[in-house]
């Protein structure tokens, strides 16, 4: 039979150059593409919409379906575990219908934690984000017995037998390999060191880069000797990356030259004051000329580009950002803060405080972060995320006028909730610049607290042309957050 095929190439063609001809038509068709055709009251492409239609009714009414023999499915297990109530069920209906991964992914965590089952009407829904969004499927026994069974109907929903680690690293594509590396590397470093260890030399350049930037994770004093061992790659990229994470590793040999190096070059003096009763304190820079020679070696430069550096101080300034500053204190044999105030006390030596800062951040110094914000006359921002959570919040809001941008950067990184005040601060800023934060309450609503609905109307934007965008925004800002107010409440 052709007729459906007459269809498609009508529909190709247009009803100005083709119509669907009667011949070798079916015989029972005949009587009502006559009784259509003849039909004077609609056009032609009536016509053939009206033909197609009948075409397909007919072309399928008389299919029988596809019997499968000897078929038997597995009855489901009873489950053991309690379905969540019925509030838990209508909030995770919102979120789904909300798509928001923050929410949903709290969701699950309560449910969890509360050792209940979805529902299994969702359960579908659920697989499908699933699948899309691998976190998700830590939260499997959530499904309970019934998701487990409906699994085995779908091999995308398989998440129980899906690849072990091991399987993935072996025959895992590149992002694969990347994500179960930097996994392990939070859970055993030392399996993950072995894995790449043995693959090493059959990846090539691009791998091998890529799986050293999963393989920083929880770069220890335990990774030094293989990474030293690899410090002569033909790939300079290669080897570019091995020494970003060699210069981490205060244990490093590198890192030890380096301090070395610093410690020949930047002594603690003492000079009398003017009339000789006393003296003070100062630091002197004397870099020895075998040093200079070796600076290129050591991945560094010898040769300042700054008008406000010498050559030797800008070969001290990279030293000291080189070198941890536990090693610093140790040489000067004085305690952080005396350091700090050396330092800022001379014009020629206050310019060194940013390598100071540098190295705390590449050695994640948190005595050291502490100590510079409490006694250093600037703020720097990057070493915000080392000092303790209390002082975040403190140094975020006295801060906040002035470096917005980079505090609720730095803001989004924490694993806890802002506090009331800061989130405010953030939401007043956020609300005057709508467009560039229109995502922005989707990726992190899990960090504002549901109090914030309380203050949401007083985050009003400076600008008066913001106030529509900001008053639909806000309308979805409050939607996420009752939805977050009711997860927590329904568990």
């Amino acid at each position: 039979m052709n007729e459906w095929q007459q269809v498609i190439q009508t529909a190709l063609i247009g009803t100005d150059k083709q119509t669907i001809s009667t011949n070798d038509m079916d015989e029972n068709l005949l009587p009502a593409i006559t009784a259509i055709t003849s039909n004077t009251g609609i056009d032609k492409e009536e016509q053939f919409l009206q033909i197609a239609t009948l075409i397909h009714q007919y072309t399928f009414c008389g299919t029988e379906p596809i019997v499968k023999t000897n078929s038997s499915l597995p009855i489901c297990e009873a489950e053991t575990q309690a379905y969540c109530s019925s509030n838990a069920t209508n909030v995770l209906k919102e979120i789904l219908y909300e798509d928001s991964s923050c929410l949903l992914t709290m969701w699950l965590q309560l449910c969890a934690s509360k050792q209940q089952i979805i529902p299994p009407i969702l359960l579908p829904n659920l697989f499908e984000k699933a699948v899309q969004q691998t976190n998700l499927r830590q939260y499997i026994a959530c499904y309970g017995k019934r998701g487990k069974w409906l699994s085995q109907f779908n091999t995308e929903w398989q998440f129980e037998t899906s690849a072990s680690h091991e399987e993935l690293w072996q025959r895992g594509d590149a992002n694969e390999r990347k994500t179960v590396l930097q996994q392990l590397r939070t859970t055993n470093a030392t399996q993950a060191r072995e894995w790449l260890q043995a693959t090493w030399p059959q990846e090539n350049t691009a791998s091998n880069q890529s799986l050293l930037e999963a393989f920083a994770t929880n770069i220890s004093d335990a990774d030094v000797p293989w990474l030293e061992s690899l410090t002569n790659e033909k790939s300079s990229q290669v080897n570019e990356d091995v020494l970003k994470l060699l210069q981490q590793i205060p244990s490093a040999t590198i890192v030890q030259q380096y301090t070395r190096f610093l410690q020949q070059s930047l002594l603690l003096k003492k000079e009398n004051t003017m009339f000789g009763l006393s003296f003070k304190q100062v630091l002197e820079i004397a870099v020895p000329n075998d040093i200079a020679r070796q600076m290129k070696q050591l991945g560094l430069e010898n040769l300042s580009n700054k008008k406000e550096f010498t050559d030797n101080e800008w070969m001290v300034f990279q030293l000291l950002e080189n070198v941890p500053p536990k090693a610093l204190e140790q040489h000067l044999q004085l305690q952080p803060q005396n350091i700090i105030y050396l330092l800022q006390k001379e014009a020629t030596t206050k310019k060194f405080i940013l390598a100071i800062v540098a190295a705390i951040v590449r050695f994640s110094s948190k005595d050291w972060a502490i100590a510079m914000m409490q006694f250093s006359d600037v703020f720097y921002l990057d070493i915000l995320p080392l000092l303790p959570m209390q002082q975040q919040e403190f140094y975020s809001k006295q801060f906040f006028k002035g470096n917005e941008q980079s505090i609720i950067h730095y803001a989004t990184k924490r694993d806890v909730e802002w506090s009331l005040e800061l989130t405010q601060l953030i939401l007043h800023y956020a609300a005057s610049n709508t467009y560039y934060y229109k995502s922005f309450y989707y990726q992190h609503i899990h960090l504002i607290p549901t109090e914030a609905l309380n203050v949401l109307d007083s985050c009003t934007p400076t600008e008066g042309n913001e106030s529509n965008c900001w008053n639909t925004v806000k309308t979805y800002i409050q939607k996420l957050l009752t939805l977050k107010q009711q997860t927590i409440q329904s568990f």
